[in-house]
């Protein structure tokens, strides 16, 4: 279960509680009845209170006046004592919460832990229990489900001990090995975290206007031949992902080049079974992203690419970071869109049937019914398709804009001319006076209204002229919202009319 976000009025001691699971509010409570909060105001009795709020901890219950009348029947709640008194003991509360989220990850980050125990036997010169722990170890951290450069930073910190053990042992020759290794290590990391910062840059200047106050990434990026770099690791295990990232970042910022795509999905597939699921997660966002921004592809070959790239991923389970999170509504629209426009409706359908469930609940029903819209309508299924999306309420910008779009087209097939002209109307107010949408949404669904609305009336005037001038001028838009559908219904007008 994901933990709720802060509310906007709350204090910050709420604030962090809001994000404890039932779990962790259970151990918190055995945390503050230890000895060491007994040195202070015991803060137990204002937690007892507060958790029974827990976990919307509504303003009008958690309130000054009403915690001073819980802990101090009786007493007046406006007397500065008591709301001196109440301040205190919320502060001594929320250290012992920012002393149990610390606890807590020290607890859970086995790493951390594995290596100040290790660094623990150095400085007390337990020398013979290091090598077998490290083995644990080494075996721990090839488990470990992160990305590459966090893992190569992990092996660095790890080999930096190793080499301080080795001294210790007096063998030079493993000494000079394990600082080799470290530096290995490091350089990947390195090589990583660059590459990865200089796609931020330019994906955040290109698309956001944002300028950073230093060009040092660029300048570094400059003064290093990367594929040597990257070369050098020939044989290092991190060497594939040092590739990808690589790959990826050139096709990004030379306008989502389609033969670095490639090279990068090879070294993906090649290695697919060896990339922990955590890293996948932004291998496959990598490559979908620069799939739907690319234009080198035609469409029905892009299509195809994407279909196989969303596919992977479904099949990986690699949409979520983990097994806790729910399925992101983007992803689950763009898995149902993509496997429609190659017609796999059999798929999509399973699709919608196995993976519904994993959306957040307020979701369910509304993604389902538009998804079911889609399959219907993609199957031919027009009326179906009218019945799916007309039980669709608006919880997302874009399922907004989705519905419209597919509502209109299913006028279109069913010839529903009235329908349609009034939601072609509505549709023009919402992109004019939304402040929801970006500008070139609003130029692709106002160019998308224009030439429906062309291609609606021609289909009862059978003008051949126009219709050839219609699709000439729709072909050559760049913003231009279902441009595919539109240019196939002329294509269709000028078989009927000629």
């Amino acid at each position: 279960m994901m933990n709720k976000p802060a509310g906007k009025k709350d204090t910050k001691l709420i604030a962090f509680l809001r994000t404890f699971s039932k779990n962790e509010m259970s151990e918190f409570e055995k945390f503050l009845k230890s000895p060491y909060f007994k040195k202070e105001r015991d803060p137990l009795p204002l937690f007892n209170y507060l958790k029974k709020h827990y976990p919307e901890f509504p303003p009008d219950k958690v309130s000054e006046e009403l915690i001073i009348t819980e802990l101090y029947p009786g007493e007046n709640s406006c007397d500065k004592k008591y709301r001196d008194l109440v301040r205190n003991i919320s502060s001594t509360l929320q250290k012992a919460v920012t002393e149990f989220i610390y606890h807590s990850s020290i607890k859970n980050n086995v790493m951390l832990k594995n290596r100040t125990i290790l660094r623990g036997f150095l400085d007390r010169n337990l020398i013979k229990f290091y090598d077998q722990f490290l083995a644990e170890t080494y075996k721990e951290l090839s488990m470990m489900n992160q990305e590459s450069a966090t893992v190569a930073l992990e092996y660095f910190q790890l080999e930096q001990l190793n080499t301080r053990y080795f001294a210790y042992t007096l063998d030079y020759k493993k000494f000079l090995d394990q600082g080799i290794k470290s530096f290995e290590w490091n350089s990947a990391q390195f090589i990583l975290n660059m590459i990865w910062t200089a796609k931020i840059k330019y994906l955040e200047e290109t698309y956001n206007n944002a300028k950073p106050e230093s060009d040092f990434t660029g300048r570094v990026i400059e003064a290093i031949d990367i594929e040597k770099a990257i070369e050098a690791f020939s044989t290092h295990e991190k060497y594939p992902q040092l590739l990808f990232n690589y790959y990826t970042y050139k096709s990004i910022i030379n306008g989502n080049d389609l033969e670095y795509y490639r090279k990068a999905k090879e070294i993906f597939v090649a290695n697919r079974d060896r990339i922990s699921k955590f890293e996948k997660n932004f291998f496959y966002a990598d490559m979908m992203n620069i799939l739907s921004s690319g234009s080198e592809f035609s469409n029905v070959v892009k299509r195809k690419e994407l279909f196989e790239i969303m596919s992977f991923c479904v099949e990986d389970r690699a949409y979520k970071v983990s097994e806790d999170d729910f399925m992101h509504p983007a992803f689950y629209r763009s898995a149902v869109i993509h496997s429609v426009a190659v017609n796999e409706f059999d798929w999509a359908e399973k699709f919608i049937e196995d993976h519904t469930k994993e959306l957040q609940p307020e979701y369910v029903d509304n993604m389902k019914y538009f998804s079911m819209a889609v399959v219907k309508f993609g199957r031919g299924d027009f009326e179906e398709s009218l019945q799916y999306v007309s039980k669709v309420k608006y919880d997302l910008v874009r399922l907004k804009t989705d519905v419209k779009f597919l509502m209109l087209k299913i006028y279109y097939e069913l010839n529903l001319e009235d329908p349609a002209y009034f939601l072609i109307d509505t549709f023009k107010h919402y992109a004019s006076d939304s402040k929801e949408i970006s500008e070139d949404t609003r130029i692709s669904v106002k160019n998308f209204l224009k030439h429906y609305s062309q291609l609606l009336k021609m289909k009862s005037t059978h003008k051949s002229s126009e219709v050839e001038f219609t699709r000439k001028t729709m072909d050559n838009e760049r913003l231009l919202y279902h441009k595919d559908w539109l240019l196939q219904k002329a294509d269709e007008l000028a078989l009927i009319v000629k």
